[in-house]
């Protein structure tokens, strides 16, 4: 069974129902359609008017199917146009809330960081470099000036 088939939730049993049902109603049309041109030729309807009736009929049926053809299309098309308002509208959320979320972890970071600097007062920077190296006396021990 295909992957879109189980997502929709169909098994086989509802599919074979499914498909009896719409060949009932195929065939249900199909006689009726047949019933009510026998009923219409023994109503004595003259040979013109039965060939008049033929005609049209023949003629509806391409009418017909280019109708459902167009109708479908177009049923089709606005079905798309929903589904890419729908998607568009949730991308459009979901980048929005994306934005918010980085800019709320900006400020997180920033103020992370403002909290992290220490302040030092500039009474405690030392004027120069001092330089501070070991010196060796005569005896041999090091000595820090």
């Amino acid at each position: 069974m295909s992957e879109k088939k189980q997502e929709k939730g169909m098994n086989f049993p509802q599919r074979l129902l499914m498909f009896t049902c719409t060949v009932l109603v195929l065939l249900a049309v199909a006689f009726g359609i047949f019933y009510g041109s026998y009923r219409l030729m023994l109503a004595n309807v003259s040979h013109s008017a039965a060939i008049i009736w033929a005609l049209l009929a023949t003629g509806a049926v391409p009418c017909g199917i280019y109708g459902g053809y167009r109708l479908g299309k177009v049923e089709s098309r606005g079905a798309l146009n929903g589904l890419a308002l729908g998607v568009s509208t949730v991308s459009d959320a979901a980048t929005d809330q994306v934005k918010a979320a980085a800019q709320v972890a900006d400020i997180k970071v920033s103020t992370a960081r403002a909290i992290r600097q220490v302040v030092v007062p500039e009474s405690a920077l030392l004027p120069d470099v001092i330089n501070i190296t070991p010196r060796k006396k005569n005896d041999g021990r090091e000595v820090i000036v």
